[in-house]
């Protein structure tokens, strides 16, 4: 069949999704299948990109058959290639040596929603690239590419076998590494933030791993209303780059 599944083809649903990666110059588009109510969108898209792109009309029942989750494609899918991951020894070549950085660290994070949540805030606040361990990677997850809404397609995301090498390869790039962290005594509105910044945050439940705290250079603390306790993790971190963003400023 033409639109056989292979480990480098999977589909993104939704308008936000299917948008931005038509509008990728590097993510090449197989198909697209709508709704007949979203041709005038369709036909937006088409206007804004050089390629040529196969539509086809389907109608939902049939867009959702080819997730295997429940999405909220809103009547559009795009069925997409894989695009190529930057290696770390890569991003590190491109960076300016006399120019602000940031990036953030996924310390064993898993659930596909909140990364999916954290990559579209991160391309909100300018964030040069995302590491996350490979074995919580999954390029073609639905979840993750829905809730990014077309972020993946703005930022490098990068995987890494062990953050603790990687923490410390981006220390001896000037880069000053500073974890989110409940225990910390440090209050987040009162930090000064360097000028190249290596963000971290662990998992969903357990926080960042024993070892990952003891490599990070600074350890932070985001005060919120005891009752509530903590933040969401895609939450803090948008209040962590909020705060960073409204210093450099």
């Amino acid at each position: 069949l033409y639109l056989l599944m292979t480990s480098l083809n999977f589909w993104i649903g939704g308008k936000q999704a299917v948008k931005a990666a038509a509008l990728n110059p590097s993510r090449k588009i197989i198909e697209i299948y709508a709704t007949s109510e979203n041709f005038d969108f369709i036909n937006e898209i088409q206007n804004k990109v050089k390629k040529k792109i196969k539509v086809t009309t389907k109608d939902n029942k049939s867009i959702n058959k080819v997730f295997k989750t429940d999405i909220v494609h809103q009547g559009v899918a795009a069925f997409v290639e894989k695009n190529k991951n930057l290696e770390l020894d890569d991003f590190l070549k491109l960076q300016d040596k006399s120019k602000d950085s940031t990036v953030v660290i996924l310390d064993d994070l898993t659930d596909q929603r909140n990364i999916g949540s954290i990559i579209r805030s991160c391309v909100a606040f300018y964030v040069d690239a995302i590491f996350i361990l490979k074995k919580n990677y999954s390029f073609n997850n639905e979840n993750m590419n829905k809730t990014a809404s077309g972020g993946v397609e703005h930022i490098d995301i990068i995987p890494v076998n062990n953050v603790c090498n990687l923490i410390e390869k981006l220390k001896k790039n000037n880069f000053w590494v500073t974890g989110l962290d409940l225990e910390s005594h440090k209050d987040i509105c009162k930090y000064k933030w360097d000028s190249k910044t290596a963000i971290v945050l662990g998992s969903e439940g357990l926080g960042m791993r024993k070892l990952v705290k003891e490599h990070c250079d600074e350890l932070l603390k985001i005060n919120t209303n005891p009752k509530i306790g903590s933040l969401n993790v895609s939450n803090a971190l948008a209040a962590t780059l909020m705060l960073r963003s409204l210093q450099k400023q």
